[in-house]
């Protein structure tokens, strides 16, 4: 498994209750390796372990601001293994 952390703030003016992102894992060679499209998870509790919930469960309200995790089962094996970009 591969994990992707993050931090997202909502500097608009309305409340966001959803989050979808598409990331793109590149190869060496600058090309795409992969595509994932997946619901962005925010990261709840961190101690014992870390705990996910949805966006929908725990909204971001114009000014928060919220670690996130993404979880990747298998990521190709072409990845140039930087931060890939999100979309």
């Amino acid at each position: 498994m591969t994990y992707v952390d993050g931090h997202i703030a909502n500097t608009g003016g309305r409340t966001v209750t959803g989050v979808t992102v598409q990331v793109l894992f590149r190869s060496y060679t600058h090309e795409v390796a992969q595509n994932e499209t997946q619901p962005l998870k925010l990261i709840r509790t961190r101690d014992p372990y870390v705990d996910l919930e949805s966006v929908s469960a725990a909204p971001l309200n114009p000014g928060d601001a919220h670690d996130f995790r993404l979880i990747f089962d298998a990521v190709s094996p072409d990845w140039e293994e930087r931060i890939p970009r999100f979309a």
